[in-house]
């Protein structure tokens, strides 16, 4: 179930690629490269620690480390996508959310 959960998003990733590819986004500002769901590594200096950031569209939450288990997957889609901005952005503005 993991193998087929990773290769659906790895799947997911290489789609989303070739369409910034095909818009010709080279900006890092661009709205198509802003929506996706980003994960990057944050040197935290009081702690000496390294952290990773999840960042999308004008939302950033430090990740927490949070066991889901091993979920199955179908596919993703726009929709999905989507979702996930919907929730990310609703959780910014501490509305929470419940897909």
């Amino acid at each position: 179930m993991k193998l087929v959960a990773l290769i659906i998003i790895d799947e997911h990733n290489r789609d989303i690629i070739e369409k910034l590819y095909q818009m010709k986004v080279t900006s890092p500002t661009h709205f198509d490269w802003l929506q996706q769901l980003r994960f990057r590594r944050v040197m935290d200096d009081q702690q000496d620690k390294l952290n990773i950031a999840v960042d999308q569209t004008n939302c950033v939450f430090e990740y927490g480390y949070e066991y889901q288990g091993n979920n199955g997957r179908l596919v993703v889609t726009p929709l999905t996508d989507r979702a996930y901005m919907t929730l990310t952005n609703a959780l910014s503005m501490q509305r929470g959310g419940a897909p």
